[in-house]
């Protein structure tokens, strides 16, 4: 029965939230209901993602095809979307999310940018 309880407090911490890095910049993530959403710094991008208590996968993403003059930028975004789609779990408290891939190895740590 405790796993129900976390399973329901780490789903309702995701829907409807913003995540982002600390530092602030052009890069976030939002999930709502199954949708996964956000921008990589010069593109947009949107998915699916399934969450069963801490584990996630995020799906397929759906991404703009704007460029940046900047190739250290186009590399840095296709990094973070790589990133995305290796998660497999997550940690979240109410200001953090943790994101690691299947091996339990730290991919992101991102705050939450909505907390009001």
């Amino acid at each position: 029965m405790a796993a129900a309880g976390v399973t329901l407090a780490v789903t309702s911490m995701l829907a409807g939230s913003e995540w982002g890095f600390e530092t602030g910049g052009e890069v976030y993530v939002q999930f709502g209901n199954g949708i996964v959403s956000g921008a990589s710094r010069c593109n947009r991008f949107t998915g699916s993602f399934e969450q069963n208590g801490l584990q996630i996968e995020i799906g397929t993403l759906a991404v703009t095809k704007m460029a940046s003059l900047d190739e250290k930028v186009m590399q840095t975004e296709q990094q973070f979307l790589t990133m995305l789609q290796s998660v497999r779990t997550a940690d979240v408290t109410h200001m953090k999310l943790i994101l690691k891939d299947a091996e339990g190895k730290q991919l992101a740590v991102l705050v939450r940018w909505d907390w009001d």
